[in-house]
């Protein structure tokens, strides 16, 4: 079974497709390839990106406390002018402190 991935959560890989519920899916786990995703909001290419609460790409944000960490998707490799605009990500499955 696979669950999306929540806001700033524990990203393990990219779903693609569309499977059905109960239904098995394909997931990119590797880090280091090339991957499309969907964005959740406006992406500048560049920067690290992390997961919003629909389990789709936004540009990470930094907690000016230091307290928290959260888990990078990747790097976008190009931009997104809106949210559901599909994006490259040079992935890179790994946590990230917000500091």
């Amino acid at each position: 079974t696979v669950t999306i991935c929540g806001a700033a959560g524990l990203v393990i890989g990219i779903m693609y497709g569309k499977p059905e519920s109960g239904a098995s899916g394909d997931v990119l786990t590797a880090s280091g390839v090339f991957a499309k995703v969907i964005a959740g909001d406006a992406v500048v290419a560049g920067t690290l990106l992390e997961s919003d609460t629909s389990g789709r790409a936004v540009t990470f944000t930094y907690d000016a406390n230091g307290t928290t960490e959260t888990y990078t998707v990747g790097r976008a490799v190009t931009a997104a002018g809106a949210a559901n605009g599909i994006i490259t990500v040079l992935t890179g499955f790994c946590p990230s402190s917000k500091s």
